[in-house]
């Protein structure tokens, strides 16, 4: 057996690239996560122990939208320091017009977690 050392990085493959890309590239650096890499089909972001990388989808999929419950991602998780850095992540989320699913908000998932 092993012991993990966190997760190094996830890559979202997106489309829509034109919108996500600006997205991407204003909400990780708020998130405190600095921009790496910047191509014309991948960005990418370090900070907090992980990375995320953000590339445009295949010309195949460029219609298609994610489903939260369909074989493959269903959600990623990024520990914030408190719960106050996660309500200014919510409300900096809403100012920007982002979908979001739900509030913060206390779970029984973890201890701890908002």
């Amino acid at each position: 057996m092993i012991k993990l050392n966190g997760m190094a990085h996830i890559v979202l493959n997106v489309s829509r690239w034109e919108l996500c890309k600006p997205f991407y590239k204003r909400l990780m650096p708020f998130l405190g996560m600095e921009q790496v890499f910047d191509g014309e089909e991948y960005i990418y972001f370090v900070g907090g122990r992980t990375a995320v990388g953000v590339s445009k989808c295949a010309t195949k999929y460029e219609k298609d939208a994610f489903q939260q419950n369909r074989v493959g991602l269903h959600h990623f998780c990024l520990r914030a320091k408190s719960e106050e850095d996660v309500e200014k992540v919510y409300d900096f989320l809403t100012e920007m017009s982002a979908k979001v699913i739900e509030r913060p908000r206390r779970g029984e998932w973890a201890p701890g977690y908002y």
